[in-house]
């Protein structure tokens, strides 16, 4: 009897600390990802002086962790936002969206055109950033919200700090 209560007592205990190691895993995955992100980042502002090159990589290099981390279902493109009554949004670096409940009318190699409410979130990824960007940037965010009640509430803008 007493081998069954310790036995049951140490499998509480490594469930216990199993639950907590679980967030620090997840901070180290993230991390760890984030620092190779870093790394590309900075070998593209290094070798590169192309600036549209730049900012597609980066763009390039957040839909790929985006993918990485995200459910199958999800998926994340560069694109345009569009209202059923002929409203269009500028281009968007990144719209994330469910494939699973999105038909991929208007999906072409450069870019998407997806319903707005379908977009369920919009990233803007800037490798330097300058308030009247970001301001722009919040404008841009903002009329697009405006065109339906159902439209997701989500937006964000990645930045990655230059070390210059």
């Amino acid at each position: 009897m007493r081998k069954t209560r310790s036995s049951n007592l140490t499998k509480t205990r490594r469930q216990a600390r199993m639950k907590d190691l679980a967030p620090d895993v997840l901070r180290r995955f993230l991390a760890y990802r984030a620092t190779q992100l870093e790394g590309l980042v900075d070998a593209v502002r290094d070798l590169i002086s192309h600036q549209l090159t730049k900012g597609i990589e980066a763009e390039l290099a957040i839909a790929d962790l985006l993918r990485s981390v995200l459910p199958a279902r999800f998926s994340a493109g560069k694109g345009f936002i569009i209202h059923s009554l002929g409203r269009q949004s500028n281009e968007v670096d990144l719209i994330v969206l469910d494939t699973t409940n999105t038909t991929r009318i208007f999906d072409f190699r450069a870019f998407e055109l997806i319903p707005v409410e379908a977009s369920l979130a919009c990233i803007e990824v800037k490798t330097y950033l300058t308030k009247r960007e970001l301001d722009d940037t919040f404008d841009r965010f903002n009329g697009s919200k405006k065109w339906s009640s159902t439209a997701n509430e989500s937006c964000g803008i990645g930045v990655t700090p230059s070390k210059e």
